[in-house]
């Protein structure tokens, strides 16, 4: 029950809720059963959700030792608690022990389960954008992209971990400047999305805020291109060239552009 109220958005019952049954279970079962442990990483994963990331990432920290120390270190429910605790320290800004974390996790889930099995999969794309916030874009887009065709040969192109993986990949194209690609990544994953999920699900939305996004981009790269060609005035013009280039255009035209993209999709 504290799930289905964690699902809909209940955040706070469900937290109370988990840690009611926490406390129950601990005088019952002791703090070392595995339902117990399953029960302390649910409300670990609620508290963050509820933004009290370091709260939960101690959480998850503590339930993951007890794991290990009871169930192994390959069991199921340990590998799910240290991909919960290596997210968990990706939100609260704690990238190396993410990347290390991710690493580990994503090791014993390939030879535990195999390097095709769906959470094998998640974890190689947590590692892959922890690997990208904390600076090694190279290892992040290689990761990106080898998880991206895994998923389309496992789970099928339009499947939601597929497309999520895409638009990861693409973000972080990106985010390095290859906006070409970034927008043929975008436009694609818009598509299969406006498809399997209509064009007003939060997904597709976000999708075209993305291609938006990378378009204007990608326009303004080509037109600084043309203008220093051009003009080609020196170091001083190309750096406000660029600097105009990656500012994000105001809100109004963003959503003016959105809009477009949503009307031609519903056309």
């Amino acid at each position: 029950f504290a799930r289905m109220l964690q699902d809909q958005g209940e955040h706070q019952q469900a937290v109370d809720l988990f840690r009611a049954t926490l406390q129950a279970q601990c005088r019952v079962l002791g703090g070392d059963d595995p339902e117990t442990l399953a029960s302390a990483n649910g409300l670990a994963g609620a508290l963050g959700l509820q933004g009290e990331v370091a709260e939960a990432a101690a959480m998850h920290r503590e339930t993951w030792a007890a794991q290990t120390r009871v169930l192994g270190k390959d069991h199921l429910d340990t590998l799910a608690t240290g991909n919960n605790l290596g997210v968990t320290l990706h939100e609260a800004g704690q990238y190396d022990e993410a990347v290390t974390m991710h690493r580990r996790i994503l090791e014993s889930r390939r030879q535990s389960v195999g390097p095709h099995h769906p959470s094998t999969l998640a974890s190689a794309n947590n590692l892959a954008a922890a690997l990208q916030k904390k600076g090694c874009p190279g290892e992040a887009i290689a990761l990106h992209y080898e998880t991206w065709e895994t998923l389309k040969r496992v789970l099928g192109e339009d499947h939601k971990d597929t497309l999520t993986s895409a638009s990861n990949l693409a973000d972080a194209l990106g985010s390095q400047g290859d906006y070409a690609e970034a927008c043929r990544i975008h436009k694609s994953t818009l598509g299969l999305r406006v498809k399997t999920l209509g064009p007003d699900h939060p997904d597709t939305v976000r999708s075209a805020d993305n291609l938006a996004g990378a378009a204007f981009a990608l326009r303004s790269l080509r037109k600084a291109q043309e203008a220093w060609a051009e003009k080609s005035q020196g170091d001083s013009e190309w750096a406000a060239l660029a600097s105009r280039m990656n500012r994000r255009d105001r809100a109004e035209r963003r959503r003016a552009r959105f809009q477009a993209l949503v009307a031609e999709l519903k056309a």
